[in-house]
């Protein structure tokens, strides 16, 4: 398996979770497809606040930007 086809994998992946996810809590279908793979809460809080789209985030990391 290669880099690229690792990381398409990851993609599909990460994207069905997101779908799910969306589907339980808001109770309706979402197509995504992620342009973004970050490890890491605080980055990916960063980056939505920087522009890069949205994304679902433990409240005490977004509490202060929906105040």
């Amino acid at each position: 398996m290669t880099v690229n086809s690792t990381l398409d994998c990851l993609q599909r992946i990460i994207a069905e979770i997101a779908r799910r996810f969306w589907r339980a809590v808001f109770g309706r279908r979402i197509d995504v497809q992620p342009k973004l793979i970050i490890p890491d809460f605080r980055a990916i809080g960063q980056a939505v606040e920087c522009g890069f789209g949205f994304s679902v985030l433990p409240d005490y990391l977004c509490a202060d930007w929906v105040k």
